[in-house]
């Protein structure tokens, strides 16, 4: 090979490189793409440092930390409203407004971010009036609101002209329905935006753009949930309606906490789960609807603090379903050593099961208790724990720290541990206070407990039946 060919050879070989270098940084970069809602430019100029150049306003191989600059021309009679500049970075999306120079053409400059751009050139007739609008998302409860314009603009801050159409989409938080769209103007008018809701949940409204400045309102609230209840006396109260309640939320924590500080009242939709070492723990006077078809699984039992309350209420079909079955300590109660408050069953289905020495439903080990025990209905299932009754005492509870033990109807079903009785006192424990009034009572004792009454060793208690189909059967 001649020196001349070598050089040649060795020219071709660097323009490869060459290439294949360039080739990299292209593909090592990122790209601009301008889009046009309303194809009123005539000429649209991108170029960067890199002396990368488009007539068409798109670039590639654009790396990050470059400044690229756009240039447009508009036709006559035409103007530049705004530029955006839209990208994705670390899995958020962005939208940035891109401030003008305005001459005889309109420029505008950007640093390239590591993340592909698209740039929206905004265009509107020379001498139309354009009046910005915003979309509030303070206490709104939702959780994204669009506003739309006719003109192509879109987001939280748009601009339209007076008469001309604006769409408003919002999307609740889960729980929650759009309850109002309206608009306020500049001098405190509230106009209300019609709107309608499709099957998701998600509300579109729209309204003609008045001619001057307005701010867009949208709310979500909680739907109305409905619930059954019954009065002191065991008289149904028939269907009511709650709005304001906190919806309850799976948890794993040690204690999932509901208190009557803010209002007191909870809902269970669906399937709601405490891990097996979560205790729902009452303070105040609390209120739970059970909805339709929802379950709430209680995985270290119900835990109601002393002078606290916790009434249970279930919906028209009452299949809303509770379910304690904890370790240690009774299904729904007080804990080891511990007096429980009180608790009023008016509907639902509720399961619960007592651990060592505890009841299914009332006091735990030792010296705890319960205050009131009451059920006015629903489906109410109570297994003691060894030495517990279904409903009432655990072992060793004393007689002063047990208070009523009261049912006015439903269908229960309670069964004592080891020596406890059905309902009423566990091992060494007398029956305790009992008022039956109404409902269908199936009590069954565990070994020489009574179905009602006493656990093994203990009396019966105060017990007086007004009423209801009661089968009680003592254990052997």
């Amino acid at each position: 090979m001649t020196t001349k060919s070598v050089k040649t050879f060795l020219a071709l070989i660097l323009c490869l490189c060459a290439l294949l270098l360039c080739g990299s940084a292209l593909a090592d970069g990122y790209s601009v793409t301008t889009v046009f809602p309303h194809g009123t430019c005539t000429a649209v100029t991108a170029a960067t440092s890199q002396t990368n150049y488009n007539t068409a306003g798109n670039l590639d191989g654009v790396t990050a930390g470059t400044r690229v600059t756009l240039e447009v021309a508009t036709l006559t009679g035409y103007e530049v409203s705004k530029i955006e500049c839209s990208y994705t970075l670390g899995g958020n999306a962005r939208t940035d407004l891109l401030e003008l120079d305005v001459g005889n053409t309109v420029m505008c400059a950007f640093t390239m971010p590591a993340a592909d751009v698209q740039l929206t050139v905004f265009v509107h007739k020379a001498g139309d009036v354009y009046y910005p609008l915003t979309a509030s998302t303070v206490l709104s409860n939702c959780r994204s609101i669009l506003l739309e314009t006719e003109n192509g603009q879109s987001g939280l801050e748009v601009e339209a002209m007076e008469g001309e159409t604006v769409t408003v989409t919002a999307v609740p938080e889960n729980g929650y329905e759009v309850s109002q769209m309206n608009y306020t103007t500049m001098y405190s008018a509230v106009t209300a935006i019609p709107f309608t809701v499709d099957a998701n949940g998600t509300a579109t409204g729209s309204f003609v753009m008045p001619g001057e400045k307005i701010l867009v309102d949208v709310l979500a609230a909680h739907p109305g949930i409905p619930y059954y209840s019954f009065d002191a006396n065991g008289v149904s109260q028939g269907e009511r309606t709650r709005t304001d309640y906190q919806p309850l939320t799976n948890s794993s924590a040690s204690w999932y906490d509901v208190s009557d500080a803010n209002g007191g009242w909870y809902v269970v939709c669906g399937n709601v789960t405490l891990s097996q070492d979560t205790t729902l723990r009452v303070t105040g006077n609390v209120h739970l609807i059970l909805c339709d078809g929802a379950k709430l699984t209680a995985g270290d039992g119900v835990y109601i603090k002393k002078g606290s309350s916790l009434s249970i209420y279930g919906q028209s079909a009452g299949t809303g379903k509770l379910v304690a079955k904890p370790k240690s300590g009774p299904g729904i109660g007080g804990m080891a050593d511990t007096v429980a408050g009180s608790l009023y069953i008016h509907g639902g289905v509720i399961e619960a099961e007592g651990g060592t020495n505890a009841a299914g439903i009332g006091g735990g080990n030792h010296s705890s208790g319960y205050q009131n025990i009451v059920i006015y209905g629903g489906k109410v299932t109570a297994q003691g724990g060894s030495s517990g009754a279904g409903i009432g005492k655990g072992q060793q509870n004393s007689p002063s720290d047990c208070g009523l033990i009261a049912i006015y109807g439903g269908e229960v079903t309670a069964t004592g541990g080891d020596y406890g009785a059905g309902i009423g006192g566990g091992e060494d424990r007398d029956g305790g206070t009992i008022r039956i009034y109404g409902g269908t009572i199936k009590a069954e004792g565990g070994h020489d407990g009574a179905g009602i009454g006493g656990g093994e060793g203990g009396s019966g208690g105060d017990i007086a039946v007004y009423g209801g189909r009661v089968n009680a059967t003592g254990g052997r």
